[in-house]
């Protein structure tokens, strides 16, 4: 942990600023889950992390996830099992790690939407005009969490949506703006290929999850063709 903590401290400010008891506890949580996923030979993890992390253990669980999707062990938060599912399928794609986030926020008028979750998306995500930024949790004021804007760039959105009973495979692509934290935390703008208002409809007419998941790049032909060996209905954002 201590290894871990010097590491951690050459990329984050504010690594004092915390509770250094807590700290500590997220990143003994991060050797634990790291060692269970190599133990069991698991791709990825759905962390329950609300409300124990912070009731039982006394931290949060976000930045442990948020080092372990880096290491491209895909971490959703709220044991979102589906999440880590399609985490797992565009960091395969891609390549690179994956990042579960909320969708908060649109702007119709300015055409963008806001994604943003506590703190746990992958350091590698980080605007490079940032300097990212150790925190404490909105509600719980617990650490650890990662506190940075996402980098501008294309990136591809999906879910591996349940919503409607059975499976279906949701798609979209965007670019990711270059645009201060919207909230506390990891937020990016994000606009999508198609306009705010119409996904706006599509997720509340077809009823969606509010969890979504993104990487960097175009992999939307990709997904595309994933769905169609696997017989999954798609709907396009």
């Amino acid at each position: 942990v201590e290894a871990i903590l010097q590491d951690l401290s050459d990329k984050l400010d504010g690594m004092r600023e915390v509770d250094q008891a807590a700290l500590r506890k997220t990143l003994s949580s991060y050797v634990a889950l790291r060692q269970l996923a190599e133990r069991e030979q698991l791709d990825g993890l759905a962390v329950r992390c609300w409300p124990e992390f912070f009731t039982e253990l006394g931290c949060a669980a976000c930045g442990a996830m948020s080092m372990l999707s880096d290491e491209l062990t895909p971490c959703s938060c709220e044991a979102d099992v589906n999440g880590a599912v399609t985490q797992l399928v565009l960091q395969w794609l891609s390549g690179e790690p994956a990042f579960g986030t909320d969708v908060v926020s649109f702007d119709l008028e300015g055409d963008d939407i806001v994604v943003w979750h506590c703190g746990l998306a992958p350091l590698s995500m980080a605007d490079p005009s940032s300097q990212p930024r150790a925190t404490i949790h909105s509600n719980r004021k617990l650490p650890l969490l990662m506190e940075f804007p996402l980098k501008p760039g294309r990136v591809t959105v999906a879910r591996l949506s349940e919503a409607t009973g059975e499976y279906r495979l949701v798609v979209a692509g965007g670019e990711m703006l270059h645009a201060p934290m919207s909230f506390t935390g990891t937020s990016g703008l994000l606009r999508f290929d198609r306009p705010a208002v119409e996904v706006l409809d599509s997720m509340l007419s077809e009823g969606l999850e509010h969890h979504i998941s993104l990487t960097y790049g175009n992999h939307v032909p990709a997904l595309l063709a994933l769905a169609r060996m696997l017989d999954l209905p798609v709907l396009c954002l």
